[in-house]
């Protein structure tokens, strides 16, 4: 039997998103209390605790996102992943929808989106 070519490796990221720079890690001062979710970026592989209301959540299985503006693109937003909402009494999309919450995690980008990642309920707290 004759073997198959090979498969073409599929480029994953463009050329220019690889050679880019590393995300420079912010200079600010760590905050002394919560950031209002606008100002999330400017602390850069920071743990800080972020504050804001969730107006648009998508829940897409493994992980569920929650943002803070209807007009998501390009700003911050939470990623809270399935180990986490699997604990909650009801689904995150719905249980913090319109909530304002205290957010504690270590801000980073994932596709030139500031985030925070949430892999344990405790990470966050509602406090309206």
């Amino acid at each position: 039997e004759a073997e198959a070519p090979p498969i073409a490796a599929k480029r994953l990221i463009t050329q220019e998103a690889y050679d880019a720079a590393p995300p420079e890690t912010s200079t600010l001062p760590a905050p002394e209390g919560p950031v209002p979710w606008t100002e999330a970026h400017q602390y850069l592989e920071q743990t800080i605790t972020v504050k804001g209301t969730v107006v648009d959540t998508k829940n897409i299985g493994q992980i569920c996102f929650l943002n803070y503006d209807a007009d998501w693109q390009d700003k911050f937003y939470v990623a809270m992943f399935k180990e986490a909402f699997e604990l909650l009494p009801d689904p995150p999309e719905t249980h913090y929808l319109n909530k304002t919450l205290l957010v504690t995690g270590k801000v980073s980008l994932h596709r030139d989106r500031p985030q925070i990642q949430v892999h344990d309920v405790s990470q966050i707290e509602v406090v309206e």
